[in-house]
């Protein structure tokens, strides 16, 4: 008795480029759709603008605050027990 397990190939039993079915898809997203060999393309229809974007992100202090209070009690808590119970 011998038990074979092999590679699935099922997402390669039906490969193929399926060029009307992408041409509508950019077509109702107002996209463009290049095949690989003009993918040079693509590059000139991106604008050459640039822009810098700044995220700033602001957090209140207090919910910090409680959040180390809470953590370094956890922790006091623990270490105390395992001093209590001699296991350091």
């Amino acid at each position: 008795n011998s038990i074979q397990i092999q590679e699935s190939q099922i997402e390669l039993d039906n490969v193929y480029l399926d060029k009307s079915r992408l041409d509508l898809i950019s077509k109702a997203s107002k996209g463009r759709y290049y095949s690989w060999h003009d993918r040079n393309k693509v590059l000139d229809n991106l604008g050459n603008d640039s822009f810098i974007q700044n995220i700033k992100e602001v957090k209140k202090l207090r919910y910090i605050i409680a959040f180390l209070l809470i953590l370094f009690s956890i922790l006091f808590t623990e270490w105390s027990l395992r001093k209590r119970k001699g296991l350091s």
